[in-house]
């Protein structure tokens, strides 16, 4: 039940374009729909039932999400 709140209400989205009409984004829209957040839930499900700590995970995500929205992959 868990998985289908977070893909209904939880949403990725890569900005990164490779020339000014073709974005990732558009690609992963077209063959996979929400394929990120699918990806973003399953490492963090795989990391939680190998024992890894909440915070650890919650801090690296938080970490990782800012860098990458500074730089520009995700928006």
């Amino acid at each position: 039940m868990m998985g289908v709140m977070t893909a209904s209400n939880a949403h990725i989205n890569a900005v990164f374009q490779i020339t000014s009409d073709y974005t990732i984004q558009g690609f992963l829209d077209e063959a996979l729909p929400g394929v990120l957040m699918m990806i973003f839930c399953w490492c963090g499900f795989n990391y939680m039932s190998k024992g890894g700590k909440f915070v650890k995970m919650l801090l690296v995500t938080t970490i990782v999400g800012l860098l990458c929205g500074f730089a520009g992959i995700l928006g």
